[in-house]
């Protein structure tokens, strides 16, 4: 199995490498509003509002470094109690395109982020391999490529301070390497 991942990894690559088209930067991505009801068993989730990116201030907010590797260059995104809203961008340092290193950051409750990364790797690729209507999902971004960048924004109120919280990537196989802890911090 590994081989044959390795071997459509390679073969992606080798096609994407003869595109002559230039990277698109990302657009910007808030978190979708979600309205269905969790499906039973699953953890209670708040309703998420809407948040222009571009809305919050400075201090409220972390950039996320990834590049041609499945790591980001954190393991945790602190994010203040005194922040309102708070804004995650992704940067993506690499070169490789989006069909082959593809990254984006989700963040939901611990509980729940094995079974959203499972879901979106299944979504496919037209779809950013995520399902954005599943109301687990806290905020995400749009998956990127080389030279990109995308950003989040939530409402802090969505985190319970005794909650447990991940971001993570749902490209294929991404999962198990590329997630870290969200915190609320003083």
């Amino acid at each position: 199995m590994k081989a044959y991942l390795a071997l459509i990894s390679a073969a992606a690559l080798a096609l994407s490498a003869c595109s002559q088209e230039a990277a698109k930067p990302a657009e910007q991505v808030s978190a979708p509003a979600a309205s269905a009801p969790a499906a039973e068993g699953a953890s209670e989730v708040v309703a998420a509002e809407k948040v222009d990116p571009a809305s919050v201030p400075a201090e409220c907010s972390v950039v996320v470094e990834t590049g041609d590797q499945m790591k980001y260059n954190t393991n945790q995104i602190s994010v203040k109690k005194s922040c309102e809203t708070f804004k995650v961008t992704l940067k993506h340092t690499g070169s490789m395109p989006v069909t082959s290193m593809g990254h984006n950051i989700v963040i939901t409750k611990a509980d729940d982020a094995s079974a959203v990364a499972n879901e979106g790797s299944g979504a496919g690729p037209d779809s950013g391999y995520l399902k954005a209507d599943n109301p687990a999902i806290i905020a995400h971004t749009d998956m990127i490529g080389g030279g990109q960048e995308a950003s989040l924004a939530f409402k802090t109120s969505q985190l319970d301070p005794n909650g447990s919280y991940k971001f993570f990537c749902t490209f294929p196989a991404h999962f198990s390497v590329m997630q870290g802890d969200v915190k609320l911090v003083d």
